[in-house]
């Protein structure tokens, strides 16, 4: 009995609430906030629609409801727990069906306009529940309130997620991941906004947790494979941060970190005593290498015996648990600040130079080339700075017997291509030699051999393009690479060198062309086996251009009968149209 009164009381304050009457409706308010019922606030709206004797509150205006809740909440919060808050919210919206809530048309604007006018912070969590919850009942008919809701929505949002609240960044969370996963098609002028809001609280568990005891683990923990570990995780978490969201102190322990390990890493390691009839001396040994010691007037036996014990200790000293994470760290960096990261880079320089230095075992020689990569790709032309140093580098290097190192050095020399600047121009006269004769090696493309000779025509196709200022008979340069086509393993140099005859056959070059447009089947088999291997995506802009220069050549009725191409490539071509139509007619439709 006590419950159907309670009801009854409730009963008489949503019809108050829905008084035409300004002052009834106050008076309602006013009284519903002082009600000594507070406490069973949330008993009531989590069992009123599942009372029988009530089953007729189905039928009470939907924005009626909203009003109840949205007056509720504040009290309520003070009194119920989050789960029995989120509870009620459930219960209210659950009982306005979707036909109550969409049927005049009105109704569903009056209850968002009326919920998108509390401004309580306590009731944020539960306004945000409320509209993912409607969201849901309305399903795809929510879309004609996104311009109504979207930008509080997202105010709200952000709102929650810097709060530092747990329930209430859940809450923002879920109403957004169901607004952008089950009606994405509809939110492209969001998507911007709310990645603004998202990608920041991706930094809460670095930046308040895994960061500073990540940091201090790798500080304390003497254990070399621990501290490896250590970070290697450091890296990886560095990878995943939005761009530039490192504060200046979690930064500067960082570079700390990176410097401390550099400089242990070039202290001595071997120690010669020899007796004070001969002679004593200290060798800097580094764990990449051994500086002359030719200057000791030792005997041949002695000098023997000390060359083989250098050498073996160099061997064990090639640092594979430390040196390769701390230039995943510094490769993470610029990733995060890209040129801004320079100032920090100076700083180390003096320590990673020496990696690049000749004598180096092929290893370090690899990492360094690695992290200057990543100087000239970021920094483009203030890696000038170092020009000397990098171009000698990359030229011992691009031969070198170990693959790994040779393709760092001709990766390298692509980059500087592309950003070093006319600075570097008289370098690539001694570069284009060298990659050439990787290309026209006997065994060049020989399987094994790809994965040196593909980036080598790649960088070739980067001085082409980008910085031949110095070279000399360009013609004959760009008929020799062209020859040396197709790419039939490794994507991106297929993307930049397939990109690059684009250009050239747009541009109507002769080499390319060939007399009397004699090149035009060879261009066809190219890019349909390009497609045929899906080196190239068709809808990609790549594809695009190279279909288009298809659809180009195929508008000549001579070369299209001197085309021949096998069953797959035939099929692989007809493929890559059909996609691409597809795609046309479906961004058509977006469009309508």
């Amino acid at each position: 009995m006590a419950a159907t009164q309670d009801n009854i009381e409730f009963e008489k304050l949503l019809n108050a609430l829905s008084s035409q009457d300004a002052a009834v409706r106050k008076e309602a308010e006013l009284g519903f906030r002082k009600l000594p019922l507070q406490e069973k606030v949330q008993h009531l709206l989590c069992n009123i629609f599942d009372d029988e004797q009530t089953a007729d509150m189905r039928e009470f205006n939907a924005l009626l409801l909203s009003r109840c809740f949205v007056s509720s909440t504040a009290a309520v919060r003070r009194q119920i727990t989050a789960v029995d808050a989120s509870e009620a919210v459930s219960r209210i919206a659950l009982a306005v069906d979707r036909d109550s809530l969409m049927g005049d048309g009105s109704t569903g604007e009056q209850i968002m306009q009326r919920v998108m006018q509390t401004h309580d912070d306590e009731q944020t969590e539960y306004v945000l529940d409320l509209l993912a919850h409607i969201a849901m009942i309305c399903g795809k008919q929510f879309e004609q309130f996104l311009p109504l809701v979207m930008g509080p929505v997202l105010d709200k949002s952000q709102h929650a997620l810097l709060s530092g609240c747990d329930e209430l960044e859940e809450a923002a969370c879920e109403m957004l991941l169901y607004c952008f996963g089950e009606l994405k098609q509809h939110y492209p002028q969001q998507v911007e906004h709310a990645m603004q809001l998202l990608l920041p609280a991706l930094k809460f568990y670095f930046h308040d947790y895994l960061g500073p005891k990540l940091i201090n683990a790798i500080s304390v923990d003497p254990a070399r494979d621990v501290q490896s570990e250590l970070l290697h995780t450091l890296s990886q978490c560095l990878a995943l941060l939005p761009p530039r969201s490192l504060d200046e102190q979690t930064l500067q322990q960082l570079l700390a970190i990176v410097q401390r390990f550099l400089l242990a890493h070039w202290q001595p390691k071997l120690q010669l005593c020899l007796t004070d009839a001969q002679y004593s001396s200290e060798d800097e040994c580094s764990m990449r290498g051994t500086d002359s010691i030719s200057s000791l007037e030792l005997g041949d036996e002695m000098n023997d015996a000390l060359d083989a014990e250098l050498q073996a200790a160099n061997e064990e000293q090639v640092d594979f648990d430390i040196m390769p994470k701390l230039i995943g760290i510094l490769h993470a960096l610029f990733g995060l600040y890209k040129e801004q990261f320079l100032p920090h880079f100076q700083q180390l320089a003096p320590q990673l130079l020496k990696l690049l230095e000749p004598a180096r075992p092929y290893p370090l020689r690899c990492w360094g080339l690695s992290i200057f990569n990543d100087l000239i790709e970021h920094c483009g032309t203030a890696c000038g700075k170092y020009s000397e140093i990098l171009v000698a580098a990359l030229l011992q290097n691009m031969q070198e017997h170990e693959p790994e190192t040779s393709k760092q050095a001709i990766c390298g020399c692509a980059l500087l291509a592309q950003h070093g600047g006319n600075q570097f121009a008289s370098a690539f006269v001694l570069f284009v030699p060298q990659l050439m004769a990787i290309v026209m090696q006997p065994d060049a493309q020989n399987e094994a051999n790809l994965h040196i000779t593909e980036p080598a025509i790649a960088a070739f196709t980067q001085i082409l393009k980008h910085n031949n200022k110095d070279l000399g008979n360009l013609d004959e340069l760009i008929a020799a690479w062209f020859s040396w086509l197709p790419i039939s393993k490794d994507a991106k140099c297929a993307q930049i060198a397939y990109d690059y005859m684009c250009e050239l056959f747009q541009a109507q070059h002769p080499q390319i062309l060939g007399e009397h447009n004699f090149n035009f089947p060879y261009i066809v088999t190219l890019i349909a086996y390009a497609f045929q291997l899906q080196l190239i995506l068709p809808h990609s802009p790549s594809g695009r251009r190279m279909l288009q220069v298809v659809q180009q050549i195929e508008s000549d009725a001579q070369a299209v009968q001197r085309i021949s191409l096998s069953q797959k490539q035939q099929e692989a071509l007809q493929l890559a149209k059909q996609q691409l139509q597809v795609d046309g007619v479906a961004n058509s439709l977006k469009k309508i």
